[in-house]
């Protein structure tokens, strides 16, 4: 697939796609541009541009799909971890802790509570 960042619908569809792609445990900022049929330094330099940083991306993305499981789902902390995208259980905890400021179980909790 080739993306011309000329074109005014090119971060819509970027923003889409990380979202659809960013639960791949293996989803990288090398692939992600290879994919997009462009070098890592343009994408990133065309991120920039609108202040954006592709791990940030990538992680809110992955850490707003672990928030609706969370709330609408019984899997476990551990399995959603997994699904979207994190391989290390405690990664994914210190990740959303950040984030979020609680963890996962505590935001589920309190989303219980309510």
């Amino acid at each position: 697939m080739q993306f011309d960042v000329a074109q005014p619908d090119w971060f819509e569809s970027v923003s889409a796609l990380v979202i659809s792609y960013s639960c791949l445990p293996w989803f990288n900022i090398d692939w992600f541009a290879q994919a997009l049929g462009m070098t890592r330094r343009t994408l990133q330099r065309n991120l920039k541009a609108r202040g954006l940083v592709f791990k940030q991306m990538k992680e809110q993305a992955r850490l707003h799909k672990a928030m609706e499981l969370l709330a609408y789902t019984d899997l476990s902390v551990a399995e959603i971890s997994w699904q979207v995208g994190y391989t290390d259980l405690s990664n994914f905890n210190r990740a959303f802790k950040k984030r979020c400021g609680i963890t996962p179980a505590n935001y589920r909790n309190s989303l219980l509570e309510r």
